[in-house]
């Protein structure tokens, strides 16, 4: 529910605008909002380019701008309660949202979890080998998607040997470099190859 939760409340409070000024004024916001989100949330895409500092400065700048830049449009021409509306319902929708970081970590989190559980079952020997390989894999291709796993975050929680054994951890690891291995071969290693092979190092 955390996920969505300043979702909610941004319909809401659209709901609430089409009521106390038209349909017209919400479906305005409505575009504006959805323009300013997009824009800064696609900074989080470039976390991993060669140039991520200046491409998401650059991102958060133009965000910053246009949402600058709708408010003024929205009260030219849409009158002072939409552009209200406009400037409350963002800083809503960023204020009440889950902070990337505290996103990252829950689902890195989540997907260790599962990723240990498989583990677990293979070193118990409920599991053969090449069931671990290709239920984790399935698993990966599911979950490991998005800029949330490649940040400091992301990386620091799927790697961590937290509640977990040494040999439970190494065999983890492995896991995880088995599968990056396969999906980075044609490109240089990301930053949670090279944080997972460091760590398989330590073990």
């Amino acid at each position: 529910m955390h996920t969505i939760r300043h979702i909610l409340l941004v319909l809401a409070g659209l709901l609430v605008l089409a009521f106390v000024d038209t349909m017209g004024s919400a479906l305005s916001v409505a575009l504006a909002l959805t323009v300013c989100v997009a824009v800064n949330r696609s900074a989080a895409l470039f976390r991993e380019s060669r140039n991520a500092g200046l491409i998401i400065t650059t991102l958060l700048v133009l965000s910053l701008a246009l949402s600058l830049g709708s408010a003024v449009v929205l009260f030219m021409t849409r009158g002072w309660i939409a552009a209200l509306a406009f400037v409350v319902l963002f800083l809503l929708y960023f204020g009440s949202a889950e902070p990337s970081y505290a996103r990252a970590r829950r689902r890195a989190e989540a997907l260790r979890d599962a990723l240990l559980e498989l583990v677990r079952a293979r070193l118990a020997r409920t599991v053969t080998e090449e069931q671990l390989t290709a239920r984790a894999d399935r698993l990966l291709k599911e979950q490991l998607r998005g800029p949330d796993f490649y940040g400091s975050a992301g990386r620091e929680a799927l790697t961590s040997p937290k509640g977990m054994t040494q040999e439970e951890h190494r065999r983890l690891l492995q896991v995880l470099q088995r599968h990056l291995a396969s999906i980075e071969r044609r490109q240089p290693p990301s930053r949670l190859h090279k944080a997972v092979r460091q760590r398989l190092e330590a073990v």
